[in-house]
């Protein structure tokens, strides 16, 4: 495993707190992500008090760090879980277009 999968598959979040800062600033959570050595991001979404509740993939965080880093990205989630997923981002126009697939071995 290398070290920045490790690193982001390692967080022991404090959900509560999470939770707590989300409702003060009106927002659903966290989103942590690196990027791998392949330009490919990787992301854990971190907005539940149950960590087996993490999501698997979550397309609104990718769209939302499409807009943020302002070009379409390749972005893996769910490993930690058992459930790799990939999503990936195109900017068109305005647009955001997301996609991705399930499952991945």
């Amino acid at each position: 495993m290398l070290w920045y999968h490790a690193t982001l598959h390692a967080l022991t979040p404090d959900l509560p707190a999470i939770a707590d800062w989300g409702k003060q600033h009106g927002v659903s959570g966290c989103y942590v992500w690196c990027r791998r050595p392949d330009g490919a991001l990787e992301g854990r979404s971190l907005n539940h008090l149950d960590p087996a509740a993490e999501d698997g993939a979550t397309g609104v965080a990718a769209g939302a760090l499409t807009a943020h880093l302002q070009t379409g990205i390749t972005l893996y989630q769910g490993a930690n879980l058992g459930t790799p997923c990939l999503l990936r981002t195109q900017l068109l126009g305005e647009s955001i277009l997301i996609g991705g697939k399930t499952g991945l071995a």
